[in-house]
């Protein structure tokens, strides 16, 4: 078993299904390449990732990392040999293995009967995601739903593995576990940062652009032809301050993303922080900054200080304080955004106005910026009506996209979420409760950005939470036992 190797030699061991799963994500990817078809491949590599997850916890989880980090830039590698469709079958990869893996940990909670109350309710927030996808398709289209489908379940689905991962394996093992294997990563994105054409070159990242922001994706219009064209294209003004007139190569690392990105390098540093290996804390901090993108920095920045605080002053102040923090952000971030008709806070207010309109929910995949009713627009041309009169549809928000698709029908993802903090919360003042508060920063951020529910933000951070209330309930167990033990021996 994993769990007695990573006793003695944890890194060698995580390397090692670092390999395996690179190989098997780079087999899947390569295997569509050559059939012309996505559909061998996910018959064969989710079936056996997932065996993998049921043998061992911990070794598939490992494995399910690789495709989480690492799936972009095997599809970008192998996008020369890639047409539209097999290149939009298989960015659903690493979604198609959560789920698995999510529904071998539900049978597995399940058998624990402690579980089940609380698997129940999650279980009935998922079942709930799911007809309201199945409304939403009926309202939109099944891509557009599909899309949406994901980053409305997945942060629930991750729960579901934390929570499973988290019975027989420790957090240390977690963490230790993602930052072994984001280090492959880190390494790329220095190659990318310090000489782009050479990287770009070798990922083939002109062809997996033009196969992105291919019509009708309502992107851009670029041909991108040379990796010169990408470099223009991920040139962007520094921290989206235009006043300063400073740009930047916004890199994506292995997600070919900057934003999604920037989070999973915020959760490494916070990962880091939390198990005592400052130098990797430390490590991934230029980047964060030369990446230039906000909500990470304010993610990892907030988190830090409110922890701080709860540190010096205790669980109440760390309430308060944390409350008004986020309801000040919030509100200062919307009162500035309506003024200077910023795309995020316009969105958000699109998907407001949209809940009050119908608050029973539109359906999920109905509005926000992957829909097809918004790319198949021209939203260059419906800008300046959005900022003169604002949106009809929630854009650019999680937060608006989510109350706008699901209505009244949000409440139950909400608490799925709130289930892991509030396990958490209490063991704030430990090195770990930066995970917890990370959480709810991270949720607020979501006001303003969709990437703040994805798969690589607040979705890996109740894998962690899930992890740590499993530690939280042997701690408290134990306490309760010692007790216990001590009353008997006075009786």
């Amino acid at each position: 078993m994993i769990s007695a190797s990573t006793v003695r030699h944890p890194v060698l061991t995580f390397l090692a299904w670092q390999a395996a799963g690179l190989a098997l994500l780079f087999s899947h990817i390569g295997l569509a390449a050559v059939l012309g078809s996505a559909v061998p491949s996910y018959c064969l590599s989710i079936p056996l990732a997932a065996l993998i997850y049921i043998a061992d916890p911990l070794a598939g989880f490992a494995v399910w990392l690789q495709f989480l980090l690492y799936q972009n830039l095997a599809v970008s590698i192998f996008s020369g040999q890639l047409d539209a469709a097999v290149y939009q079958q298989l960015l659903g990869s690493s979604f198609a293995l959560t789920f698995a893996m999510a529904a071998a940990a539900a049978w597995r909670l399940w058998g624990a009967e402690e579980s089940r109350r609380t698997l129940v309710v999650v279980l009935a927030a998922l079942a709930t995601v799911i007809a309201y996808t199945a409304f939403g398709a009926a309202q939109s289209s099944f891509g557009s739903a599909a899309v949406y489908f994901r980053s409305t379940s997945v942060a629930i689905l991750c729960l579901l593995i934390g929570w499973d991962v988290g019975r027989e394996h420790s957090y240390r093992e977690i963490g230790v576990c993602y930052l072994t294997s984001m280090a492959l990563g880190v390494a790329l994105t220095l190659w990318e940062a310090t000489a782009p054409l050479s990287y770009y070159n070798w990922v083939d990242a002109a062809d997996y652009y033009r196969l992105k922001y291919t019509p009708p994706t309502g992107r851009p219009d670029m041909d991108f032809r040379t990796a010169e064209d990408v470099v223009a294209f991920v040139t962007n003004v520094f921290f989206n301050f235009s006043d300063f007139g400073l740009a930047s190569i916004r890199f994506g690392g292995p997600n070919m993303h900057s934003i999604s990105y920037a989070y999973l390098m915020t959760i490494g540093a916070l990962v880091a922080a939390s198990l005592g290996i400052f130098w990797y804390a430390v490590m991934l901090l230029p980047l964060l900054f030369l990446i230039g993108v906000k909500g990470a920095v304010v993610v990892l920045g907030a988190t830090v200080f409110i922890w701080i605080v709860g540190r010096l002053f205790g669980g109440r102040v760390l309430a308060v304080f944390g409350a008004v923090a986020g309801v000040g952000y919030i509100v200062s971030v919307i009162s500035y955004g309506l003024a200077a008709g910023d795309y995020h806070v316009i969105g958000l207010m699109g998907g407001i106005d949209g809940f009050l309109r119908d608050p029973l929910g539109h359906g999920i995949g109905v509005g926000g910026n992957l829909s097809s009713s918004v790319t198949a627009a021209d939203l260059s041309t419906s800008w300046p009506e959005f900022q003169r009169y604002g949106a009809d549809q929630a854009l650019e928000s999680a937060i608006g996209v989510l109350l706008y698709q699901m209505g009244i029908g949000a409440g139950v993802v909400l608490y799925a979420l709130w289930i892991p903090f509030r396990a958490t919360i209490a063991e704030f003042r430990r090195p770990a409760g930066l995970i917890p508060i990370a959480l709810a920063v991270c949720f607020a951020n979501g006001f303003f950005q969709e990437e703040a529910f994805s798969p690589y933000a607040l979705a890996l951070l109740t894998v962690l939470a899930g992890v740590l209330s499993n530690a939280v309930g042997t701690v408290a167990a134990t306490a309760i036992h010692v007790e216990e033990h001590r009353y008997a021996m006075s009786g």
